[in-house]
């Protein structure tokens, strides 16, 4: 076993080695790419080596965690969509973050999402801070005395919490942040020095989490849930909303499905007829979720007939809502084009709309709410892996092409504002005799914003992406010609 006081050279080496990766890999870097799927095969390899030390095994389930964490790293190594990367960030947290929960033991019975994201984002520091104590064990090559093993574990402590305060005051008032920069003055810090405290500061914060995963390892206690009696209350909710989502379908039912004749019998034009209350009907389908999960955490997992009738009623409202949301999306789309976001859209509609069926099938099984929270974990980074991979801004411009030939062409703005992954399809494009058009001295780019949007690509292997590293910056760009230095450079030479 790994919870005795001799492995904590091994555990504590390990932090240290997770620690210098990060700050060398992802922390000092000016970006992610390469980087972030590196820095995460060395995190799930030390847990799993660990936890093979220690005479364990991981559930499956923290397998599941970690292949999806391994897959949205992967991501920032090949697409370069904003808002696509943006989704994977953040699926990538989820993930890592029900990786590390399995890791440490934890039983991961949520009967509410709420209830993860506090164990998982809240608590786990806080568990992990009390594993500092972890360095006062480490054996020394001489016999310090016990109250120079405190000070070293204090100062261990001390430099994350002053690196904490200090950004946060800097960040609070300007006197005070332009103080500590003069003081400090970071440009004449060497590099080593840089280097020193950040791998401190990270394998300090490594050594605390693989300590709270393998050295004098919680038992954590399920959590305490109201007892099953709330189902009239429960019906009385379902009942008011099921009212209102009624009333709501039948007043709009022209205006909600009526398409283009509804847009003609109104004032609007097509783009606020298309537009107006997307976000609010996709937020109120979002919102029925999680009032299920709510009502569900209060009434218990089972049901009685005339609340497995309530929440059918209410679902086949909501995918009404959903179906009404898909229809504007449609139509604003047919005006005016996909986008990464308005792919993101349909996406996300159909993850919800899946969701409320697996809810619906929990309801009439009696399913346990944990094993749906897990379910809807899977099932939400399944459609989010998969928005990610379709490389949205590759795949908007693909299917913008007739419309951009119906137009006359593409605009300057369509192909500045697209993402490395879309070059292919752009230079396809291009091959095929679609033209490029300014859309007027309004809307004029100078050079210098054209030369922001294509910089030349960092000298840095660790933002490494193939989509990238598929565009030489000394060849002209699709349509805009030279767009960089070194192809300017390039044409001038005789």
């Amino acid at each position: 076993m790994i919870d005795d006081d001799g492995s904590v050279p091994m555990i504590v080496g390990a932090g240290v080695m997770l620690g210098a990766l990060f700050y060398g890999l992802v922390w000092s870097s000016n970006g992610l790419g390469i980087n972030a799927f590196l820095m995460q095969i060395a995190f799930v390899a030390a847990i799993a080596w660990l936890t093979r030390r220690a005479g364990r095994t991981l559930p499956r389930e923290a397998w599941v965690a970690a292949a999806f964490s391994l897959a949205f790293a992967g991501t920032f190594a090949i697409w370069t969509s904003d808002l696509a990367l943006g989704v994977a960030f953040v699926c990538l947290m989820v993930s890592e973050a029900a990786f590390i929960l399995y890791a440490i033991g934890h039983h991961f019975e949520f009967h509410h999402p709420a209830l993860f994201a506090h164990a998982a984002f809240v608590m786990t520091p806080i568990h992990a801070l009390g594993r500092l104590g972890i360095f006062r064990h480490l054996p020394l090559p001489s016999r310090a005395p016990a109250q120079t093993r405190s000070i070293v574990v204090g100062l261990l402590a001390l430099v994350p919490v002053l690196l904490v305060f200090g950004t946060l005051f800097a960040s609070a008032d300007p006197l005070f942040g332009d103080y500590v920069r003069s003081v400090l003055n970071f440009s004449s810090v060497p590099d080593w020095t840089r280097y020193a405290v950040g791998t401190l500061f990270w394998s300090v914060a490594f050594a605390s989490l693989l300590g709270l995963a393998f050295w004098k390892r919680e038992t954590f206690a399920s959590h305490v849930r109201p007892s099953p009696q709330w189902h009239v209350e429960s019906n009385v909710v379902l009942c008011g909303v099921i009212g209102l989502f009624a009333l709501f379908i039948a007043v709009q039912a022209t205006y909600l499905f009526g398409g283009e004749a509804a847009f003609l019998a109104t004032d609007y034009t097509f783009s606020e007829y298309a537009r107006r209350g997307f976000n609010e009907l996709v937020t109120v389908a979002t919102i029925v979720l999680f009032l299920f999960l709510s009502l569900r955490y209060l009434h218990g997992d089972r049901a009685s007939n005339i609340l497995r009738v309530l929440y059918g009623v209410l679902f086949g409202e909501t995918l009404l809502v959903l179906l009404s949301a898909i229809i504007r999306m449609n139509l604003y789309v047919d005006a005016y084009g996909y986008t990464a976001a308005r792919l993101f859209a349909y996406a996300f509609l159909t993850a919800v709309a899946t969701l409320i069926v697996v809810a619906f099938v929990h309801v009439l099984r009696n399913e346990p709410q944990p094993r749906f929270i897990r379910q809807g974990l899977v099932v939400t980074g399944i459609f989010a892996l998969a928005f990610v991979v379709s490389a949205p801004d590759a795949l908007s411009m693909s299917l913008n092409e007739n419309r951009f030939r119906q137009n006359g062409g593409i605009s300057l703005l369509d192909i500045i504002y697209a993402s490395e992954e879309a070059y292919p399809v752009m230079r396809s494009m291009e091959a095929r005799g679609i033209v490029a058009y300014d859309l007027g001295p309004s809307q004029e780019l100078t050079d210098t914003e054209v030369n922001a949007e294509f910089p030349s690509p960092q000298p840095d292997w660790r933002q490494w992406n193939f989509s990238k590293s598929r565009i030489d910056p000394s060849k002209p760009y699709p349509w805009l010609g030279c767009v960089t230095p070194e192809c300017t450079a390039t044409e001038a030479q005789p």
